[in-house]
């Protein structure tokens, strides 16, 4: 039997390089300036401002939703059957970052 790769559409592709793009670019700036605002709410401002530890940690969880993600895009172009791995690792990538935000929601404290 012949294996077929998956098949993602281009605007799906395009969706996840550019939402990890735009996590990444939002989380970077947070540490660099020592301010990671995480919105919530609708407008008006309401949110958490992460400084220190607690930003970087949550930078962490970001790099690791951001892999998610270009993994999917990766998967798409190879051609060998290892679809679980590729799951596995959407899967570890996922607990780790909610791992790593209730993290940072206790070192806040």
């Amino acid at each position: 039997m012949r294996y077929t790769p998956n098949e993602i559409s281009p605007g799906r592709q395009i969706a996840a390089v550019g939402m990890s793009a735009l996590f990444l670019g939002w989380a970077t700036h947070g540490v660099l300036i020592d301010d990671l605002f995480i919105p919530a709410g609708r407008g008006g401002g309401t949110g958490s401002h992460l400084h220190g530890g607690a930003a970087w940690i949550v930078f962490a969880a970001v790099v690791c939703v951001a892999a998610k993600w270009l993994s999917v895009v990766v998967d798409h172009y190879d051609t060998r059957n290892n679809e679980a791995a590729y799951q596995r690792f959407q899967t570890f990538m996922w607990v780790a970052a909610i791992g790593l935000v209730v993290f940072a929601s206790l070192a806040r404290r």
